[in-house]
């Protein structure tokens, strides 16, 4: 298949990304500030100032995950439904019956469905 834009399943994962990314920034520039103000804070830390500039680093990596995350969610905004593949084409493949066996089970009052025995 070509190659196309991300789909409606990606936003949830871009929002949960971007929450984690957040954190991450947020971990790793107070543990670099701690390493750049006060390295006996940090156990096992040989050197101090080579750590504290790697957790900047890494907040910077976790920035542009945030980024990508957003452009996702950007491009979810922008991009009409209609572009999108029909989110259940994938049952069009299924087996002949399978598909069909849920709209005939009777459903209880509770709109729970009632197993009918093979």
């Amino acid at each position: 298949g070509s190659m196309s834009g991300p789909g409606p399943k990606s936003v949830g994962c871009a929002k949960c990304c971007a929450v984690f990314s957040m954190s991450g920034v947020v971990f790793c520039l107070m543990i670099g500030a701690i390493l750049q103000s006060q390295p006996l804070f940090v156990l096992g830390v040989d050197d101090p100032s080579k750590a504290s500039k790697s957790c900047y680093g890494a907040a910077g990596i976790y920035v542009g995950c945030i980024f990508l995350s957003l452009g996702v969610l950007l491009y979810d905004k922008i991009t009409p439904e209609a572009e999108y593949k029909t989110p259940l084409a994938h049952y069009d493949n299924l087996p002949p019956g399978l598909g069909e066996r849920e709209t005939r089970l009777p459903l209880r009052a509770n709109r729970q469905a009632i197993e009918l025995s093979p």
